[in-house]
């Protein structure tokens, strides 16, 4: 798990929000979100993808088909609202973007019960005036 420390640690995480214009980074305070949290009064949230199940690179329609089946997921929690995003990793070279979701209000609880159902080796969650985390999923 140490590489993929490394590289989780080293992607890029954007939001699709006019509001959020800088990228998530792991160890970081992140002051729009915070901002956001607030606003919404919310005290956590959550980064995370339906795409490449244990870091097993799929089709993208089978991806595309993966998140959708997650929005589903998403769309069954009613505290929570959500803002679609990407992740993008510069040190693997060919690995594609993945559509992502910031997950705004959702507890630590139920975004790793979303990442263990979606086979995800991780995901990103924050609570306000926190860093960002990195939280690997027991798979």
């Amino acid at each position: 798990m140490d590489h993929f420390k490394e590289v989780y640690t080293n992607t890029e995480y954007k939001v699709f929000d006019e509001r959020i214009t800088r990228p998530l980074v792991v160890g970081k305070i992140h002051t729009e979100i915070d901002l956001l949290l607030q606003e919404l009064t919310v005290k956590s949230y959550a980064y995370l993808t339906a795409w490449n199940p244990r870091s097993i690179s799929l089709r993208d329609e089978v991806n595309f088909s993966r998140n959708k089946e997650l929005v589903a997921c998403l769309e069954k929690i009613p505290e929570i609202q959500w803002l679609p995003g990407i992740a993008k990793s510069y040190e693997l070279g060919g690995w594609p973007a993945e559509e992502s979701f910031l997950i705004l209000g959702i507890s630590r609880e139920i975004v790793e019960q979303l990442a263990f159902h979606f086979e995800q080796n991780a995901y990103l969650f924050g609570e306000l005036h926190s860093p960002v985390e990195l939280v690997f999923t027991k798979l």
